[in-house]
C-alpha cells in the first residue's frame, strides 16, 4: 500500500514537472506576444478593434482562432457528502471567433487584425461585483510543435 502511494505521488510529481518544462519551453519558443487596443477602453456599442502582435517563435500557423468573449464568475457551493466545498463557475455570456482555415505565414512584426461587432446590449465590464464580468480575447493556434495558448483581457465598458 506504502509503495502505491509513493508512486501516485511520484506519477503526480512527473505530470507537475512535465507541465512545468512545456511552459518554459513556450516562453522560449514564442518570446513576447502581445495585444494593441485602438482605444481606451472600448465602448459598447463601438466595434472592438484588437492588434494581435505575434512573439519571434511564431512564423507559420497551420490554423487558429481568435475569440473575444464575454464571462461571467461565481462560486457555487457544494454540499453533500465527501464533496463539500465551493468551485468557480465561468459562463460564456457572449462571444465571437476570427478563424485560420489554411496555412498563413506570419512574418516577424507583422500584426493581426483583428474587428468584432458588439450586440447592442452587451454587458459591461464589472470586475469588482459580486458576480465579476469580464471580456477576454483567448488565442489558439496550431504550429508545428508546440501549440500557442494566450488570454488576454479586454476593457469593454458602457460610456
Amino acid at each position: 500500500m506504502v509503495k502505491a502511494i509513493v508512486c501516485l505521488f511520484d506519477i503526480i510529481a512527473l505530470l507537475m514537472w512535465g507541465r512545468a518544462v512545456k511552459q518554459v519551453l513556450s516562453a522560449f519558443k514564442f518570446g513576447h506576444s502581445r495585444v494593441e487596443f485602438s482605444s481606451f477602453p472600448y465602448h459598447i456599442p463601438k466595434p472592438v478593434n484588437i492588434r494581435w502582435l505575434p512573439g519571434g517563435g511564431i512564423s507559420r500557423v497551420n490554423r487558429g482562432t481568435f475569440t473575444l468573449r464575454c464571462i461571467e464568475e461565481w462560486m457555487e457551493r457544494r454540499s453533500g457528502g465527501e464533496n463539500q466545498g465551493a468551485i468557480l463557475v465561468h459562463e460564456e455570456v457572449w462571444s465571437a471567433r476570427w478563424i485560420i482555415e489554411q496555412p498563413r505565414n506570419f512574418p516577424l512584426n507583422e500584426a493581426m487584425e483583428l474587428c468584432y461587432e458588439l450586440p447592442p446590449d452587451a454587458l459591461s465590464t464589472r470586475i469588482s461585483a459580486d458576480k465579476p464580468l469580464f471580456w477576454e480575447l483567448e488565442v489558439n493556434l496550431s504550429l508545428s510543435g508546440l501549440d500557442f495558448n494566450e488570454t488576454y483581457l479586454v476593457p469593454v465598458y458602457r460610456p
